[in-house]
């Protein structure tokens, strides 16, 4: 999305409107979309308001209701998008749906449940589902609970990739 200053949306994808479950015209607030109201979010959550005063890239996790009510996690980049003279005109967005969480192991979600060692979300990357830790960076997900928690991880195969490694192509 490419939202003015004045938090209006100059343009937005098909992927963006498939994402925020728009279809036709919508709104072209992006308080009204992301937020169903019609004040715009002035705090230091906006991305707009963050990148009008640092006019520097930014990346934050945001929570949204979509038109049916359902709760959404989205992972927001925010880009400031300036004229030649250096003026600040608005942000360039783009939005990743960070809502479903990370499969953590049954046995290890048992033993922190309650002790405050994960957050209650991860973000994680769709290709690879490496997470991101405090500090921003990209960690496989069993570095960042051993971190967390001390437990050590040991690596197999299950029986169904086993399958799917020894397979020829075109099985």
């Amino acid at each position: 999305m490419v939202i003015n200053r004045d938090y209006g949306i100059e343009f937005m994808n098909r992927a963006a409107k498939d994402l925020l479950g728009l279809s036709g015209e919508a709104s072209r607030l992006c308080h009204d979309i992301m937020h169903g109201s019609q004040d715009p979010c002035r705090d230091e959550h906006c991305p707009l308001v963050r990148v009008c005063d640092t006019r520097e890239p930014m990346t934050l996790v945001h929570e949204h209701f979509t038109k049916e009510g359902e709760k959404r996690a989205y992972e927001i980049f925010a880009s400031p998008l300036l004229a030649e003279d250096g003026a600040f005109l608005g942000i360039i967005q783009y939005l990743h749906d960070i809502t479903a969480p990370v499969a953590v192991p049954p046995d290890v979600a048992r033993a922190l449940a309650g002790k405050g060692l994960l957050p209650d979300m991860l973000s994680s990357c769709a290709w690879c589902r490496k997470v991101r830790d405090e500090k921003g960076g990209w960690v496989a997900l069993e570095n960042f609970i051993t971190r967390r928690t001390g437990t050590n991880f040991s690596h197999s195969i299950c029986p169904e990739c086993l399958k799917k490694a020894w397979q020829e192509p075109g099985e």
